[in-house]
C-alpha cells in the first residue's frame, strides 16, 4: 500500500509543478527624443552651474527638446539651425553662463537658445533673436531654484 500512496503523491507533486501558472514580464524602456544636432553641444546641462542653490530642474522637468532647421513662429535660422526653446518650471529661474570668463547670469523668462551646424560660429550657442535682441554667447543654460527669503 505504501508504494502506491508513494507514486501518487510524487505524482500528484509532478502535476502541480507542471501546473503552475507562468508570469509574463514585458519591459518599457522611455528614452528622450534623438538629439538632432552634429556638431553644437547639448546647451542645458544636467547638474547646476552654481550660485545661490543647488536646486535645478532637470532636462525632464523643463521639457526640453531641441530641433534642426528655421526656428518655428521666428522665421529665423535655416537648416543648419540647432535650437531649444523652453521657459523654466515653477519655483525656478532661467540662468545662462558666458563662455571665456564663466560667469553665471539671469536669463530672459523664455530662452531661446540656437547654434549653427556650419559656418564660422559653428558649434557656438547664443541667446536672443535678431533684430529682437542682440544676440549673447552662452555656454550653458540651467533652470535655477530660486531662494526665498
Amino acid at each position: 500500500m505504501w508504494p502506491v500512496i508513494l507514486i501518487l503523491a510524487i505524482l500528484s507533486v509532478g502535476f502541480s509543478i507542471a501546473c503552475l501558472p507562468t508570469q509574463t514580464v514585458v519591459t518599457t524602456t522611455t528614452t528622450a527624443a534623438p538629439y538632432p544636432c552634429s556638431v553644437c553641444p547639448m546647451i542645458y546641462g544636467s547638474g547646476c552651474l552654481g550660485g545661490a542653490t543647488d536646486v535645478c530642474a532637470t532636462v525632464a522637468e523643463v521639457g526640453l527638446s531641441y530641433t534642426l532647421g528655421v526656428i518655428a513662429g521666428y522665421g529665423f535660422g535655416d537648416s543648419n539651425t540647432c535650437s531649444t526653446i523652453f521657459s523654466c518650471p515653477l519655483g525656478t529661474t532661467s540662468q545662462v553662463k558666458l563662455p571665456i570668463t564663466g560667469t553665471i547670469l539671469p536669463g530672459p523668462s523664455l530662452v531661446i537658445a540656437w547654434c549653427q551646424e556650419t559656418g564660422t560660429n559653428a558649434g557656438t550657442w547664443y541667446y536672443g533673436i535678431p533684430p529682437l535682441s542682440t544676440p549673447v554667447e552662452i555656454v550653458a543654460t540651467q533652470c535655477q531654484g530660486i531662494v526665498s527669503g
